[in-house]
């Protein structure tokens, strides 16, 4: 008699976590298309609030779904951070008060709005049927390409000391002004070096993906974090915190299992503090590049 009372518990238990799922799905799913809806009647009369407030409904979603498994869903809980805090961010704290790309016409506020939008509900929608679908990754076999591993080993090494060499010019050009380095700068170095840096980025990611010795992967790692943080001197902000942001994704998804262990609160709060000292940095840089 206990057995069969407890074989029904445990059934009606399932049941009632598969029923409390599939409410949060609907929840979820209504969330997403009123945010669609208030999005296109806004964007219809022009009416900034109700903008903010559907791109607000698809990062409230986003979040919220993500947080079920954050070491699988790692990458978007960052990429969503990330387009918070360098796009949306600002835009939704001055939507709320119709202030958002103040100082520019209607058409373009409403057409930049427009994108931030699509950019999220995009993301939020792709998310979404891949986390239905359960798609397998396919993984490559990099340990039969050791010859591979060395060239790339050896390009991404001219390609360091080439983009440094580049950035190096660079600086010499933003002490004159910001703006000059997109309006009056001009490579003098060789072309072969210039040709050469351009293959930094590709050779970095191509070559983090093999099997290697620890060792030699911080070194990796480290060369390019300091061409990363040299582009800070020439005033490109931008660059030094996507790349700092690439690089935590790529170690977080090798070390996926590794990284359960770490998200303590100690680690937590570290990581605060170092994203507002970076922020920081980032304020420093700005006030020195305008002058």
């Amino acid at each position: 008699m206990v057995l069969v009372t407890y074989k029904r518990y445990e059934r009606n238990k399932k049941e009632v976590i598969t029923v409390s799922k599939l409410l949060n799905q609907i929840k979820k799913i209504k969330i997403y298309w009123i945010s669609i809806i208030l999005f296109l009647i806004s964007l219809l009369f022009q009416f900034e609030q109700g903008i903010i407030l559907s791109l607000f409904l698809v990062l409230f979603i986003s979040f919220c779904d993500s947080l079920d498994n954050i070491p699988k869903n790692i990458v978007f809980i960052l990429f969503n951070l990330m387009l918070l805090f360098f796009i949306s961010g600002k835009v939704i704290i001055d939507g709320v008060f119709g202030n958002s790309f103040e100082g520019f016409s209607n058409e373009i506020k409403y057409s930049a709005l427009t994108c931030i939008y699509i950019s999220h509900i995009s993301i939020y929608s792709g998310f979404y049927v891949i986390k239905g679908n359960n798609l397998k990754v396919h993984r490559f076999n990099y340990e039969n390409y050791n010859y591979v591993f060395k060239i790339l080993l050896i390009i991404f090494g001219i390609s360091s000391i080439s983009l440094f060499c580049l950035n190096l010019e660079k600086l010499f050009v933003s002490n004159n002004g910001y703006l000059d380095l997109y309006t009056k700068f001009s490579s003098h170095l060789p072309k072969i070096l210039i040709t050469f840096s351009g293959f930094f980025y590709i050779s970095f990611f191509s070559l983090i993906n093999f099997p290697m010795k620890i060792k030699m992967k911080v070194i990796i790692c480290l060369v390019f974090l300091l061409n990363s943080f040299f582009m800070l001197f020439t005033g490109q902000r931008s660059h030094f915190g996507i790349n700092l942001l690439i690089l935590f994704i790529i170690l977080t998804i090798q070390y996926r299992k590794e990284f359960i262990n770490y998200f303590t609160k100690k680690n937590i709060a570290i990581m605060i503090s170092l994203a507002t000292l970076v922020l920081i940095l980032f304020q420093v840089v700005s006030v020195v590049r305008t002058g």
